[in-house]
């Protein structure tokens, strides 16, 4: 099936996330400025401040799923590059000055360990508000 033929489909059967496709055709920074009106916009204060929030906890000893996760990504040396190469690349997108990462304000995650903390964070975590805005749901 083509994408204009998944197009047509779309328009002629409607659902609930029509909105999300005609974004993600229409939309050339899509999907980091995807907005799915449940949590503030990436860009937002409240975000912010939230994200600055998990990734500066001190570290604890990890919850029993992000360990087994740890252990999947430590024991297995394809994961063990995909996860670094993405950190890596996460990285790049920070420094390139690209017009689609400036549509949100996404964390600078550098390592493996940092997004395991931040995993262990948001599960040990119960949902929150800032400003007045619903941020932080495991």
């Amino acid at each position: 099936m083509t994408i204009s033929s998944v197009s047509a489909a779309r328009k002629m059967g409607g659902s609930s996330v029509d909105h999300i496709h005609d974004q993600m055709d229409s939309d050339p920074h899509y999907p980091f400025n995807l907005v799915s009106s449940w949590l503030p916009h990436p860009s937002s204060n409240s975000m912010r401040l939230f994200l600055d929030q998990v990734l500066n906890t001190e570290p604890t000893e990890y919850q029993p799923s992000v360990q087994a996760m740890d252990d999947l990504l430590s024991d297995n040396p394809v994961l063990t590059y995909l996860i670094e190469d993405a950190c890596k690349q996460n990285g790049n997108i920070h420094v390139s000055d690209l017009a689609a990462a400036e549509a949100v304000n996404f964390p600078r995650i550098a390592s493996k360990d940092e997004l395991l903390q931040a995993f262990n964070t948001l599960l040990t975590q119960t949902p929150q508000f800032i400003d007045n805005e619903l941020v932080g749901l495991p």
